[in-house]
């Protein structure tokens, strides 16, 4: 909720990722086979001496944001731009006697949905997260 701000206060602020896997090692590998002390790595991605790299996973942030056209429901379709109430009830209708749609270009199946109307929505929209 709301409150002033002082200074020194301490605020806590919930993490929005969950918290990173302990990176520790198990007592019997705390060194490495030269003998050197195990390094956990730099949470920064910064390698440095003795620093460990990892490859990072791709991550599909920009999906979370984006409607999931098979688990949408016709009033959140109706937001996406040129998608009114009878176009909304017309995907949740195709997909319920269809299945799922394998990919947001299954739309144009749908009746009303052409290539240009498939265009203005389909950076908004995802076929599945």
């Amino acid at each position: 909720l709301a409150a002033k701000l002082r200074d020194e206060a301490h605020i806590a602020v919930p993490a929005v990722t969950p918290p990173a896997p302990d990176v520790s090692p198990p007592p019997q590998l705390a060194q490495n086979a030269a003998g050197a002390p195990w390094r956990s790595p730099d949470p920064s991605g910064a390698s440095g001496a003795g620093a460990v790299s990892y490859p990072r996973r791709e991550s599909r942030a920009d999906d979370k944001n984006k409607i999931d056209i098979n688990r949408a429901d016709a009033s959140q379709l109706n937001t996406l731009p040129g998608i009114g109430p009878k176009l909304s009830a017309a995907i949740v209708g195709y997909r319920e006697a269809n299945g799922p749609f394998e990919s947001v270009d299954d739309l144009r199946n749908v009746r009303g949905i052409g290539e240009k109307r498939l265009e203005a929505i389909r950076e908004l929209v995802t076929a599945g997260i």
